[in-house]
C-alpha cells in the first residue's frame, strides 16, 4: 500500500478516496471481465484470487484506522460478491477463506458492529458456513454458525440506545438465519447412531409419516425448540434439504436408513406447514415479499417461490407422488399470479413433471422383463 499512498492515509481526503475507488474499480472491473466468461477457467480462478488477495491486503491496510471503517465494509462487499460467484461456480473451497476473513475484518471495526450493520454481518456470517456446509465441514459450519450468534447476542446487550423497531427486525433475522445454519447439521446429528446399535425401521416413503397435530417426530420437536413460527420453520426446513452439490434432475436419498428417516420427517413437516395441518390456522400462499419476512413477523404466510423452491426438492428426493400433488396444486396456483419470475416457475414445474413421468414409464418395461 506504501506505492499507492506514500504519505500515509491522512493526507487530502477527497485525493484519497479517489485512489482508493479507483482501487476497487479495477479489481472489481477484472472480477467482471472473468464473470463474463460460461466457464471459470484454471487461469480465471487465478486471476480472481489474485484479485480477492489485493482486496485483502487493503483491508488489512486500513484495519488499524477507524474512521477507515467504510473501507473495510466496502473491501468486505467486493469480497463477498466474488466469492459467492465463486461458490455458484464449485469454488467454495477457494472462497472459505476470504468470506471468513471478510467475515471478522468487519467484527474487528468498532463502528461496524452495531445493529445498523447487522444485516450484512449476518450475510457474511451465513456465506462462510454455505462454504463449509458446501465443503462437508458440517461440524465447522455448526461452530461457526453458533459463535455467531453468541456475537450477535453479546451485540445486543451492548446496544446502550433503545431498541426500535428496524433494530428488533435485524436481531430477529440475525438470530433466524444462523440458527438455521445451526439446524442444518443438528437435525441430523441427532439421529446419528453406532454402528454397533440393531437395524432402525425405516421410512421409506412418505405415506409411512402419520397425518397428526405438531409434534409427531423427533425434527419436528428441533424445529418447534429453535423457532416460534411457520414460516422459520419452513425456512430452516429448506435450508437443511438444500444441497449444492445436487444438479437439477439428480434424485437420490441417501444410503444411510437414519439420514433417510430425517429427511422424509423433513419432507413430511414442510408438507404439514404448507397444507396448514402443523397449526390451527391454514398457511396463505403470496407472490409478494420474501420467507424472511415472514419469518420476522410471524405471519402464517409463505412465498408461492419458498413453496416451488420445496416441491423442487420433493422430486429430487424421489417422492414421486407427493411432488405430483404438489406440483399439480402449485400449477393451478401460478395461473393465477403475474410475472415472468412465475412463468419460469411454471415451466419448470411442468418440465419436471413430464421427466418424472417419462422417467416412470421407462422403467416399467425394465421391471416387467426382469419379473419374466
Amino acid at each position: 500500500m506504501a506505492c499507492f499512498f506514500p504519505e500515509g492515509f491522512d493526507t487530502d481526503q477527497d485525493i484519497f478516496a479517489m485512489k482508493v475507488r479507483a482501487m476497487h474499480g479495477c479489481a472489481m472491473c477484472m472480477f467482471e471481465q472473468e464473470k463474463g466468461h460460461s466457464v471459470l477457467s484454471q487461469k480465471g480462478l487465478c486471476k480472481l484470487l489474485h484479485v480477492l488477495n489485493f482486496l485483502r491486503i487493503m483491508m488489512q491496510a486500513f484495519q488499524q484506522h477507524e474512521h477507515l471503517c467504510w473501507q473495510i465494509y466496502n473491501g468486505s462487499l467486493n469480497i463477498y460478491n466474488i466469492c459467492r460467484y465463486l461458490m455458484t461456480m464449485n469454488r467454495s473451497a477457494q472462497a472459505l477463506e476470504y468470506l471468513l476473513w471478510a467475515s471478522i475484518s468487519v467484527e474487528l471495526s468498532i463502528p461496524l458492529m452495531t445493529a445498523k450493520y447487522l444485516p450484512w454481518i449476518v450475510t457474511l456470517y451465513c456465506a462462510v458456513c454455505h462454504c463449509y456446509y458446501d465443503n462437508q465441514a458440517d461440524l465447522q459450519a455448526e461452530k461457526f454458525a453458533r459463535r455467531a450468534l453468541g456475537k450477535i447476542n453479546d451485540l445486543a446487550k451492548m446496544e446502550d440506545v433503545p431498541t426500535t423497531r428496524e433494530c428488533q427486525r435485524a436481531y430477529k433475522e440475525s438470530s433466524v438465519k444462523l440458527a438455521a445454519m445451526i439446524f442444518k447439521r443438528a437435525v441430523y446429528v441427532a439421529r446419528k447412531r453406532p454402528k454397533t446399535r440393531l437395524k432402525i425401521k425405516i421410512q421409506s416413503t412418505l405415506k409411512d409419516m402419520h397425518n397428526a397435530p405438531w409434534p409427531r417426530t423427533m425434527t419436528e420437536r428441533i424445529l418447534m425448540g429453535l423457532f416460534d413460527s411457520s414460516a422459520a420453520q419452513f425456512f430452516a426446513i429448506s435450508e437443511a434439504l438444500w444441497d449444492s452439490t445436487r444438479k437439477p434432475l439428480q434424485t437420490k436419498m441417501p444410503s444411510e436408513p437414519e439420514l433417510q428417516n430425517v429427511i422424509l420427517e423433513l419432507l413430511s413437516a414442510g408438507i404439514s406447514i404448507l397444507s396448514g395441518t402443523a397449526s390451527e390456522s391454514p398457511i396463505a400462499l403470496t407472490p409478494t415479499a420474501t420467507l424472511m419476512d415472514f419469518a420476522i413477523t410471524g405471519e402464517k404466510k409463505i412465498p408461492i417461490m419458498s413453496a416451488i423452491r420445496f416441491v423442487k426438492l420433493l422430486f429430487q428426493y424421489k417422492q414421486q407422488d407427493a411432488f405430483s400433488e404438489l406440483a399439480g396444486e402449485m400449477l393451478q396456483v401460478l395461473s393465477g399470479v403475474e410475472g415472468q419470475s412465475f412463468r419460469r416457475a411454471e415451466m419448470e414445474l411442468a418440465l419436471l413433471d413430464s421427466f418424472k413421468q417419462s422417467a416412470v414409464f421407462s422403467e416399467e418395461p425394465c421391471q416387467k422383463r426382469q419379473h419374466d
